[in-house]
């Protein structure tokens, strides 16, 4: 995946070899456009290139996968063979250039120019698909005489070392009750789980990809209720009945859920079933001292592995641009951007998967709605609007929301018929990937 292209001005550079890079690529080479993707690592991929392979997916596979695409399985191998296959299937490898990082970027009267450590580039837009979660986030706690072992959740490859010892899991995001499950499912002594905030879970004690709603069925709930505000109401009930019903009181969180602002993340059944076997702190750890946890409200235990679930920071200095190099989070870059999408501070600049972190969809699905109203815009077929929106989109509401300015890829999902009768259909074939 290395063929260099002759010539000297692109329609657009594409920073980033993961999901979001490469459904745009397709999308943007399908309509003509030329375009480049610059990856900075050996092998495509993006996140899903490096996680262990434990990691899944968060839906189920007719789910994730979009246009037929192949997908065989939901964790981390399954998902990387599903990009490659993507590739495959649209002959895009001669348009990918492996081990480019790019350096920098800067605009020029009515072109961007594009640095790598070997090269530059000129492109008349750029499409920023690095990723919201690119810079993994470890608090720097003090550490005193430690021989504790740390890992953050993206560099756990073996949760094998879990068994017979003491395990204190910290976070209270998703990559948490990936973590908690492994230490119960590896037989862990002791399991210890610190957290400030908990993020809402859909409780289950089934398999997380057999949980109800799934994402067709949402679709189908976004079209029946039609206001977010209704659709909040009711998930707010079914929330608070599964935690009832499953006893999970401790873990539920404070605030009331808002779609567009939480994700509803799949619970994991391990877990939901042996939260006793789990010794919850509400605190935060300010010192690692020996083999001991020393925490904010003055608790302290011994253990012998720390699993940070402490998330992603978002990493955008690379560019360096003044305007984004401080980011470090999606939400500071929302009111820098119309629709999720085009940059308000320079022309032709456009960010591709941003509405993923909070999201209750997938990332192909995501992305591919993103990308073909891009290429629109850029083909001037429609004009994304300079309105930025300061929540997540959630799913099938791309299209309620993208249908307003883009008549040319959606000329009908304004229709609560249209989106009612799509929606109504998928949930009911659901062996069949959606078409974007």
């Amino acid at each position: 995946m290395s063929t260099t292209i002759s010539g000297d001005v692109y329609d657009a550079i594409i920073v980033g070899g993961g999901i979001s890079g490469l459904v745009f690529l397709k999308y943007g080479r399908g309509k003509g456009l030329r375009c480049l993707v610059l990856e900075r690592a050996a092998d495509i991929g993006g996140l899903w290139r490096d996680l262990p392979p434990w990691q899944d997916i968060q839906n189920k596979i007719s789910d994730f996968t979009i246009n037929g695409i192949p997908l065989t399985g939901t964790s981390q191998p399954h998902i990387h063979q599903f990009i490659k296959a993507w590739v495959q299937e649209y002959a895009l490898e001669p348009y990918i250039q492996l081990q480019c990082p790019v350096t920098s970027v800067s605009r020029g009267s009515d072109y961007w120019n594009v640095s790598t450590p070997e090269d530059s580039y000129i492109a008349r837009n750029l499409i920023i698909a690095s990723g919201i979660q690119n810079d993994p986030f470890m608090p720097d706690v003090k550490r005193t005489d430690t021989d504790i072992i740390e890992r953050h959740s993206s560099e756990l490859f073996d949760p094998g070392k879990f068994k017979d010892r003491r395990v204190t899991v910290v976070g209270g995001g998703t990559s948490s009750w990936d973590l908690l499950e492994q230490a119960l499912k590896h037989d862990a002594k002791k399991i210890h789980w610190v957290y400030r905030n908990i993020k809402w879970s859909l409780p289950t004690s089934l398999n997380k990809q057999h949980l109800w709603p799934n994402l067709r069925e949402m679709a189908f709930l976004q079209s029946v209720f039609r206001s977010i505000d209704r659709l909040n109401a009711f998930l707010r009930w079914l929330l608070g009945f599964k935690y009832w019903l499953l006893k999970l009181d401790s873990i539920k969180p404070k605030h009331q859920f808002d779609q567009r602002k939480h994700q509803l993340i799949p619970g994991r059944s391990l877990m939901c079933n042996n939260l006793y076997r789990i010794r919850q702190h509400r605190s935060e750890v300010n010192e690692i001292k020996g083999k001991m946890i020393c925490m904010a409200n003055h608790e302290k235990f011994n253990t012998d592995i720390v699993a940070w679930a402490t998330g992603y920071r978002m990493n955008l200095s690379y560019i360096r641009l003044p305007e984004y190099e401080h980011i470090t989070h999606v939400d500071e870059l929302f009111p820098r951007l119309g629709y999720l999408m085009k940059s308000l501070d320079y022309p032709n600049m456009f960010f591709v998967g941003m509405p993923l972190l909070g999201s209750t969809s997938a990332t192909p699905f995501i992305s591919a709605v993103e990308s073909k109203t891009i290429v629109a815009h850029i083909l001037g077929q429609c004009r994304i609007p300079d309105e930025p929106i300061l929540h997540q989109i959630n799913h099938w509401d791309l299209f309620r929301y993208f249908s307003r300015f883009d008549k040319y890829n959606y000329p009908s999902f304004g229709s609560a018929v249209t989106f009612f009768s799509r929606a109504l259909f998928y949930m009911l074939r659901p062996g069949r990937t959606v078409r974007v």
